[in-house]
């Protein structure tokens, strides 16, 4: 096998190939100018054709060589529609030499299919068997739109809907081209919204593009606008002013001056209060603006107040005590109006003279009680009583 491809190569090299016709020009274009061979000349060269255009043109200027004088051939051009469809067919018989041709097919008013369209020209009989002398595209009624983003770093992108379906991404200051039947409403967008690196993002406030009519090239910037993040920080209290601002705005935030304390001392009255702010702001008002210059971050620093609490603790204290000695004082001062008055002064003793020992003492009957005297004070006691009802002392038995 390798000797036999290595001849016909050579063979090849050796013979040349020989063609009895050569190409010089062809455009698709909207016009052509001049009616005869020496003046046709193609006018606004172009591949697309809008639905509002009279018609689309063909120019082809070949040479045909070798061939008799007498020897006829024909030139066939076919048009194709988007389906692969034969739209049109034209004919015509030609001889050896140079020529200018040109065909066309009307476009507006004919309701012509919008897409992607083919023209072929060839030759055919004589020395020819349908040798095609080329063959090109053109659309019709497909419009380019193209978008570009502005204002965003190349490394950023951003999602892009056509007619509301995912048509992919774009990076910044790409441009990208979308291809659109005319005479049909259709939409572009892209986020609205873009984040960057941290605390940064990019607004695109009109990121919609909308089209109607006909027109075979469009295109739109959206232009993004970049957003710095503030965060206002609190352990404590309400902040205000946490958010997304535009680059070299004053943005405001703020928190509340106190907050109050948890449990008990709260409930006395305890509370923080504001002292200052930390981080990107040194301000000491709980109000205060900075320059969105940059994302920037902010804290609140807090300060106990527990005065009242303890205002409120030593005073009840001190009422308790208050009260406390208000009672003893009273149970004091009561006591001494109810206690029994009692002689300071020890009873001297009265003791009875004893009998003339010449009188004899008179013996009580047997049977019959004998009187009784307190020993101390000499009261009469019932001979029963141990204890002086007078002096209270007691007696012997």
């Amino acid at each position: 096998m390798l000797p036999i491809v290595i001849s016909a190569g050579l063979l090849g090299n050796v013979i040349p190939e020989v063609k009895a016709w050569e190409l010089l020009q062809h455009v698709i274009c909207k016009n052509v100018k001049g009616t005869d061979y020496a003046t046709r000349e193609p006018v606004d060269a172009t591949t697309k054709f809008s639905v509002a255009d009279e018609s689309v043109c063909l120019f082809c200027w070949f040479r045909v060589t070798e061939v008799s004088e007498f020897a006829t051939f024909r030139l066939i051009t076919k048009w194709y529609d988007p389906d692969g469809n034969i739209h049109k067919k034209d004919e015509s018989e030609l001889k050896g030499g140079y020529w200018k041709s040109w065909r066309n097919i009307s476009i507006k008013g004919q309701m012509l299919k919008k897409g992607k369209w083919a023209v072929e020209m060839s030759l055919d009989g004589g020395p020819f068997r349908n040798e095609v002398l080329f063959k090109d595209f053109f659309t019709i009624g497909v419009r380019t739109l193209k978008i570009h983003l502005v204002g965003v770093p190349t490394s950023v992108s951003a999602n892009v809907l056509v007619d509301g379906k995912s048509a992919g991404t774009i990076l910044g200051a790409e441009e990208k081209s979308f291809e659109l039947f005319e005479e049909e409403l259709h939409t572009i967008a892209v986020d609205e919204y873009v984040l960057g690196t941290a605390g940064i993002r990019y607004h695109c406030s009109t990121n919609t593009w909308i089209l109607t009519g006909i027109g075979l090239t469009e295109w739109r910037d959206f232009t993004y606008e970049t957003e710095y993040q503030l965060t206002v920080n609190s352990p404590y209290g309400g902040v205000i002013g946490t958010g997304w601002y535009k680059k070299d705005s004053t943005a405001s935030f703020s928190v509340s001056p106190t907050a109050p304390l948890e449990g008990f001392l709260g409930m006395l009255g305890g509370k923080r209060v504001f002292q200052k702010w930390t981080g990107d702001s040194s301000a000491t008002s709980p109000s205060a603006t900075i320059v969105m210059d940059a994302p920037h971050q902010v804290t609140a620093l807090w300060q106990e107040d527990i005065m009242m609490p303890m205002i409120i603790i030593v005073a009840t204290m001190v009422g308790v005590g208050l009260v406390a000695l208000a009672v003893m004082t009273a149970r004091r001062r009561k006591r001494k109006e109810t206690a029994p008055i009692a002689s300071t002064l020890t009873a001297t003793p009265v003791i009875p003279t004893p009998p003339p020992t010449t009188i004899q003492a008179e013996v009580p009957p047997v049977g019959e009680a004998t009187e009784k005297y307190c020993m101390i004070c000499g009261q009469k006691l019932p001979t029963t009583a141990g204890y002086c009802e007078k002096c209270g002392a007691k007696q012997s038995s």
